[in-house]
């Protein structure tokens, strides 16, 4: 009985080491063939650009060849690093990685609406750890950031429902560097610094002004 058995086992065995080698193999190969794929996208958007193919010379032209920068692109099945064609003027990212990244920005913008739309603390904390989950390897710098912030972005939560859209948002900070550009954008030059330390004083002690004697009858049903 143990020699069946055995051989049961060792054929097992064999099946899926050869599964798992023929599936590093086919990997490799599929990586290698986007990235042959993304970088003559690259090459061939340039040479439209430039109207010229490689070691072709034009007496009048106001852009050239200027090497490659290294990008780059995670997927399931790892990391691709391909070469990305620049002139000196810009640069040619392939147009299938465009239309992912459009796909992933709408998706990633999804997932944070999640976090800061959710109905109570719990369930906000829940959604950031999804919002994790599902971007740490492609974005670990915006996770990593998000993450660091994440109780004081979240501490409007502590605040009655009422109150949350307005204290999540910075409409009212961002009204101010409006109001501030209106008023400066005519002026075009100031004489010195002081001038400017002038007007911007000015505006933002308006505001001041106007936010001492106005109570937001909003923050005043809250307390």
């Amino acid at each position: 009985m143990d020699g069946p058995h055995r051989s049961t086992e060792q054929l097992q065995v064999f099946l899926k080491d050869l599964r798992e080698s023929f599936g590093g193999v086919m990997k490799g190969q599929v990586q290698d063939t986007l990235k042959k794929l993304m970088e003559a996208d690259s090459e061939q958007q340039m040479e439209q650009y430039l109207g010229l193919n490689w070691y072709e010379r034009a007496e009048e032209r106001e852009d050239s060849r200027n090497g490659f920068y290294g990008r780059d692109y995670v997927t399931p099945g790892g990391i691709i690093r391909f070469r990305v064609r620049r002139t000196r003027q810009q640069s040619f990212l392939p147009r299938m990685l465009r239309a992912l990244e459009r796909r992933a920005h709408d998706e990633v913008k999804r997932d944070a609406q999640a976090i800061y739309l959710a109905p109570s603390l719990a369930q906000a904390r829940r959604a950031f750890q999804r919002f994790m989950w599902n971007w740490q390897r492609v974005y670990p710098r915006v996770v990593k950031g998000l993450e660091k912030d994440l109780p004081e972005l979240l501490n409007f939560f502590s605040f009655p429902r009422h109150l949350w859209r307005k204290l999540r948002t910075s409409n009212a900070i961002e009204r101010c560097f409006v109001e501030v550009r209106r008023r400066t954008r005519h002026m075009v030059v100031f004489t010195n610094v002081a001038s400017v330390d002038r007007i911007i004083y000015a505006i933002f002690n308006r505001f001041n002004e106007d936010w001492k004697n106005r109570t937001l009858e909003l923050f005043t049903q809250a307390a």
